[in-house]
């Protein structure tokens, strides 16, 4: 019997010499850009070998075990990146293109594997396909709601199915921060959600008229508070 087939993964490339810090801050951003996009094509061979790493596990569900050691990183986040891996090699061939060729990096190619996480795989790759022209110029953020926009169009039913799971798992979290706060936050359905924020961004932007002795994100801090209180 001949030995299983041992995928080649793309040759590792050869970091450039960077010279010396333009003096210029255009050239500085320049530079920042060019280095951002070496880091964007190095997470493309990690996410790569991660991907190559967990198919040939004998126990998969050990890799982020290992992969959390090795690395010294929560195994929760160890998942997430095998999680990550597999789709991009499997189900978001253009998004890895796209870490490829350095347009994007691993943080924001995650945000367009989570919204398709539930779907089909040939659903994904209809959504990879439409987000491999949505790229340019977007944030994390947009890049995560114009794939929601996506993923609702190529799957209606089952996105509208989520949302009402969704609705059902609304919940409100206490969550302690350092220095004496805490951060309250609840899931809300998106119309309750901004009604919500509108009110209180109303009346603290009134208030600021008043009194300039605090921001405004302190006036809506407090506008939430008095009116939950």
């Amino acid at each position: 019997m001949s030995a299983p087939t041992v995928p080649i993964l793309p040759d590792f490339p050869d970091l450039p010499e960077f010279p010396g810090i333009p003096s210029s801050r255009p050239g500085m951003l320049r530079r920042m850009r060019q280095v951002q996009a070496w880091v964007n094509r190095l997470q493309a061979h990690y996410f790569e070998a991660l991907a190559h790493f967990t198919r040939t596990a004998e126990e998969p569900a050990t890799v982020p075990h290992e992969v959390a050691l090795a690395l010294a990183i929560g195994k929760q986040a160890a998942h997430h990146q095998v999680e990550l891996a597999q789709a991009l090699t499997t189900r978001l061939p253009r998004t890895l293109e796209a870490m490829r060729c350095g347009e994007i990096d691993g943080y924001k190619a995650a945000k367009i594997h989570e919204p398709t996480a539930l779907l089909t795989d040939e659903e994904a790759r209809q959504v990879d396909a439409v987000m491999s022209t949505r790229l340019a110029g977007k944030d994390p953020g947009g890049l995560r709601r114009s794939t929601n926009r996506a993923v609702a169009r190529i799957d209606p039913e089952g996105y509208a199915g989520r949302c009402r799971a969704r609705r059902v798992r609304r919940k409100v979290e206490l969550i302690p921060l350092d220095e004496g706060m805490v951060q309250l936050s609840g899931d809300l359905p998106v119309e309750v959600g901004v009604a919500a924020y509108q009110r209180i961004d109303r009346e603290a932007r009134r208030r600021r008229v008043r009194d300039k002795t605090r921001t405004l994100e302190q006036h809506r801090t407090d506008v939430y508070a008095e009116l939950l209180l």
